[in-house]
């Protein structure tokens, strides 16, 4: 057997030695491949459950701001048959808060005029 015979024969026995390498070597670059594809699908779904997320909890909040806003308008709705309804009340049964500068008939309040905040009834204001 001549020497290049050898160098073949050990070139291939050698290539033989490696090629569990090569296939181990191959099956990693596969699986980080798909680790890789598997990450970038993960995060897309995430992104898309971020994104439903969001879309269901804006409708939520503009039905809750709908119903807010009904809800607001029937109570203005009730107050203003409820005030129509009503006679007009003289300040005996006045039950809102605040400064009432004047009483029933459009006459100023007795404790404004002494305390000399509006003229009396007869008389201008200086």
């Amino acid at each position: 057997m001549d020497f290049n015979a050898l160098l073949t024969i050990e070139a291939f026995i050698m290539f033989l030695f490696l090629v569990p390498f090569y296939v181990v070597f191959f099956f990693m670059i596969v699986a980080a491949r798909h680790a890789r594809n598997e990450r970038r699908l993960a995060h897309e779904l995430r992104v898309m459950a971020a994104d439903e997320e969001a879309r269901y909890n804006r409708r939520r909040r503009e039905a809750r701001e709908r119903e807010d806003k009904r809800v607001k308008e029937e109570a203005l709705l009730r107050e203003a048959a409820r005030q129509v309804s009503q006679p007009a009340h003289d300040s005996s049964d006045d039950d809102e808060g605040g400064l009432h500068i004047f009483h029933k008939n459009n006459r100023p309040a007795g404790y404004m005029v002494t305390s000399g905040f509006l003229p009396e009834k007869g008389r201008k204001r200086n």
